[in-house]
């Protein structure tokens, strides 16, 4: 994965994500429960699971380090919520930058490019929408984001705030599936790289993508 491309991505956590979407599940021995597969979180979070840091290699000191870290952002981040002035909104930035900068200086290029592919894994298909340089890469026509947009709200209101459901998320990778060329099926699969432990049960490309 080229540089510049690693970089955009690991940069998807957005200004406030963290903010949002840490919560006392990272600090849980298992880390960021099953049941939050299919929303987008800060990518540092998916370190506090013990599969992710297995797939990354972590050393012990990384995984020391990491939990340090997210411990930190957290307690930074409990102290913004329910706050939406625009000094908050400096604080979450900062927050998101932090979470980035220990990324790139902490993990290696290839746990960083990995870490990557699992945090898109652990999306599922609406990264095809939010990571705007996965669309662009993937040259999704108006129509494909459009039907991408339904089949997505159609999931999102199964799910209806509560923890995701294999079904639901394995009807909208089929879905997904059905709106690609085979050509842009491909390429999704290429960003994906070797599917992770946590989506195996649900993954309609697992199969093909385990032999890639």
């Amino acid at each position: 994965m080229r540089p510049g491309m690693r970089s955009n991505l690991i940069s998807y956590a957005a200004v406030g994500l963290i903010a949002l979407a840490i919560s006392h599940e990272a600090r849980a021995g298992d880390g960021i429960p099953d049941g939050r597969i299919g929303t987008p979180i800060a990518p540092i979070l998916l370190l506090s699971r013990p599969d992710v840091r297995a797939e990354l290699m972590l050393t012990p000191e990384q995984v020391a380090e990491s939990e340090r870290a997210i411990s930190d952002l957290q307690d930074k981040a409990m102290l913004l919520r329910g706050r939406s002035d625009a000094e908050t909104n400096r604080a979450r930035g900062e927050i998101d930058r932090a979470s980035r900068r220990w990324l790139t200086e902490h993990l290696s290029a290839a746990q960083q490019s990995r870490l990557i592919q699992l945090d898109l894994q652990w999306e599922g298909p609406s990264a095809l929408l939010t990571r705007v340089i996965v669309a662009e890469s993937l040259k999704l026509s108006q129509d494909q984001r459009a039907r991408l947009s339904r089949a997505i709200a159609e999931r999102n209101t199964k799910r209806n705030g509560g923890p995701a459901i294999a079904a639901d998320e394995v009807s909208l990778f089929r879905a997904t599936l059905t709106i690609l060329s085979d050509g842009q099926k491909s390429n999704w699969r290429a960003m994906l790289g070797p599917i992770a432990p946590f989506q195996t049960a649900i993954h309609p490309m697992r199969e093909n993508t385990a032999r890639r």
